[in-house]
């Protein structure tokens, strides 16, 4: 027989983590410039990273769906220079 498929993930959402900053007033200043700058749903966490300490982390969105992260990702590459942005899952 053949195997069942996977289930669907239908409260998947992709965000876009944008930057890291050991400084949160560099991160708050990511994050303000972005809003002036018609980025939505533009916030930061802040996570302890073993061996390095806290970082604010600037992130981007809650896509329903991945080709929406991607066309968000081409322009913060593109318009803002954010070499290192890249698409992840939330859960």
């Amino acid at each position: 027989p053949k195997p069942a498929p996977a289930p669907a993930q239908e409260n998947v959402l992709y965000a876009i983590q944008v930057a890291s900053f050991a400084l949160q007033s560099d991160s708050d200043r990511m994050v303000d410039e972005l809003r002036r700058k018609g980025y939505g749903s533009v916030y930061q966490t802040s996570e302890e990273v073993g061996g390095i300490g806290i970082r604010y982390r600037v992130k981007v969105g809650d896509f329903r769906e991945r080709n929406q992260a991607a066309t968000h990702l081409k322009r913060l590459r593109e318009e803002e220079g954010l070499m290192d942005a890249y698409i992840f899952q939330r859960k």
